[in-house]
């Protein structure tokens, strides 16, 4: 297998000056979990760190990201229990978090439902984004 520490290294680095393509790079190494773990959070922070510099995501993709990470912030704020993604339970937990926060909508994925997911999980989200982008 190839060694992705390296491009690691260098998608941080290109990433940290704001470089649209290094943070969309650095993105996909969190996303699949290339050279350090799988993290769906730090993958859609970054990719959507990204996009505000002029880089667009492919739909399928961006969906997929944005469940996964929806997932682990839910989790995170106790909305869902299980260890492993589940559609379902996904669906169950967005529509508990939609109502606890009074926000419409069934159990589909957002924008605006992933805005409150990060807000609601500011912290952690901080943290996740320092970590990524420091050498």
């Amino acid at each position: 297998g190839m060694d992705y520490s390296l491009a690691l290294f260098w998608q941080r680095k290109s990433a940290a000056s704001g470089c649209a393509e290094g943070l969309f790079g650095l993105a996909g190494l969190y996303r699949e979990g290339l050279g350090t773990d799988k993290d769906p959070v730090t993958a859609l922070v970054l990719y959507a760190r990204a996009a505000g510099n002029g880089l667009e995501l492919e739909e399928r993709q961006a969906i997929e990201v944005a469940s996964k990470a929806a997932w682990e912030l839910l989790r995170a704020g106790g909305f869902t229990q299980g260890e492993s993604f589940d559609q379902g339970l996904l669906g169950e937990a967005i529509i508990g978090f939609r109502e606890k926060n009074g926000l419409k909508g069934g159990k589909e994925i957002s924008a605006p439902l992933m805005a409150a997911l990060l807000r609601e999980n500011q912290q952690m989200v901080k943290e996740k984004l320092r970590l990524a982008l420091s050498p």
